[in-house]
């Protein structure tokens, strides 16, 4: 009889825990369209999406994804033209963007939309001067099946050499010319130095 019970409240207990864990578990979020930006026009660059709230049909909900961002080694001389647009032929709506310095600078620059906003597929802006930049893309949007908005991010420099002060070319360049030429003298001078110095002592 004790062991009948206690069967009995084993199974209770299993399907309790098993209801509860079906409740507690959240649905996948659906999340908006991929945003690219466009340098001067070359070859789009898809962005790093962060919070959004996005809904289609009842269905969707906010989330924050926060991935880390990427270097592109294709912004180098600033003050380019960059275009934002979103995948699938998504409309951009309110708008804003921000320039701040890479990795968690003040913001240095921002720019928006103004009344009436705007329900057009491509914003185009003028970039930040060299540096090494957080780009920050904050828009309102609506798909064909679905709405919400979202912030997409990117990571731009002129790419510095970060170990000389100088751009990459420049300490390319004065390594090649200056440097390796000059330990090699310089080694020569000291194997020189060094057979005078045996001799002496012979």
């Amino acid at each position: 009889m004790r062991r009948i019970i206690l069967a009995t409240g084993v199974a209770i207990l299993g399907l309790s825990l098993t209801a509860g864990t079906s409740a507690a578990r959240v649905p996948d979020l659906l999340e908006p369209p991929n945003a690219h930006m466009s340098v001067d026009g070359e070859e789009p660059i898809m962005g790093s999406l962060g919070s959004f709230c996005y809904f289609e049909d009842g269905r969707g909900g906010c989330g924050d994804i926060g991935q880390e961002l990427e270097l592109d080694e294709s912004f180098f001389s600033g003050g380019e033209e960059l275009a934002f647009h979103l995948a699938d032929d998504a409309r951009i709506g309110r708008w804003s963007i921000q320039y701040s310095r890479y990795p968690d600078g003040p913001v240095v620059t921002r720019l928006e939309s103004e009344p009436p906003h705007p329900d057009v597929q491509v914003v185009s802006v003028m970039g930040p001067p060299a540096g090494d930049w957080r780009i920050s893309f904050h828009t309102d949007l609506t798909t064909a099946a679905g709405e919400g908005d979202a912030t997409y991010e990117w990571r731009l420099s002129s790419m510095p050499d970060t170990s000389t002060g100088l751009p990459v070319d420049v300490a390319s360049g004065w390594l090649t010319s200056f440097v390796i030429p000059g330990v090699f003298l310089a080694s020569v001078a000291a194997l020189g130095l060094h057979r005078r110095r045996q001799s002496a002592g012979e």
